[in-house]
Order: C-alpha cells, then structure tokens, then sequence
C-alpha cells in the first residue's frame, strides 16, 4: 500500500513540475526550426532534471532499499510510457536495405561416382565393426528369446 501512494505523489508532483515555459516565435523558417531543436533538447534537458529531483526524494523518502528500486523503476517506465514519440520514430524504420548476394551463383554440381562399384550395404557387408556389432547383436536377441522361454518354463 505504501508504494502506490508514494508513486502517486511522485507522478504528482513531476506532473506539477512538467510545465513549459519556453515560447517560440515565428520569424522565419531556419529560426523555428533551430528554437524547435532547442526547444526540444531543453526539454529533455528539464526532464532528466527532474527526474534526478524525483529520484532524490525518493532517496530521501524511502529507505527500504527494494522498494526504493521498486518505486523508481515504475516512475522510469511510466516515463517511458509516456514518451511514445521518441519511440514512434522507430516504429517503420528500415534499419539496413536487403540485399540478395546468392542469385547470380554457378550450379556446381558433380554427376560422376567417384566410387561406382561401392555401396553402402556393400561396404557394411565387408566392415569388420559392423560385422562384429551385428553379431553382438543376434547373440543378445538369442540370450533375450532363452530367458524369456526360461521364465516359461518356470512358471509352468
């Protein structure tokens, strides 16, 4: 309950504090255009301002050190949130122009056998490996059919 109250104050009291008091006049293009640049960046000079302002009397305020993040950070992402133009920016940026590197490529492809009279089951045939893992191989399924008959046996 604590911390929505104090972030409601603090929303509060940074709304109280958001004022412009800037003015722009309009003389000629180049003029409006630089007092807009201007504009713009002493506004964001004026909210990180106070933002820190802000973000020192929670300091002041707060001194359990997890809700003191816990505030801040939801003041952080409020601004965030709030400031949805800085992020429409980006919104339908195209970043880098696509590019297809691989349609003008030689077809490399080889139809000759290198080895024409070999096979895999061939060579499976004459592998010593293979042939030792297929007789390993029988032997356990004759081991398995003679315990199974076993246990038949036994059981009657």
């Amino acid at each position: 309950m604590v911390k929505r109250e104090t972030t409601n104050e603090e929303k509060k009291e940074e709304a109280k504090e958001e004022k412009p008091s800037s003015e722009t006049t309009s003389k000629s293009t180049t003029e409006t255009a630089n007092s807009q640049e201007q504009e713009g960046v002493q506004s964001e000079k004026t909210q990180v301002a106070k933002l820190e302002l802000v973000m020192k009397k929670i300091d002041a305020k707060v001194k359990n050190p997890i809700k003191n993040l816990e505030i801040k950070n939801l003041i952080k992402l409020d601004i965030m949130i709030g400031d949805k133009d800085a992020l429409l920016m980006y919104q339908n940026a195209v970043f880098y122009q696509p590019k297809d590197i691989y349609l003008e490529q030689l077809k490399i492809f080889d139809q000759r056998q290198i080895y024409a009279n070999v096979s895999l089951a061939s060579y499976i045939k004459t592998d010593k490996v293979a042939i030792k893992a297929n007789i390993l191989h029988e032997l356990n399924l004759k081991k398995q059919r003679l315990l199974i008959e076993l246990e038949q046996l036994k059981n009657g």
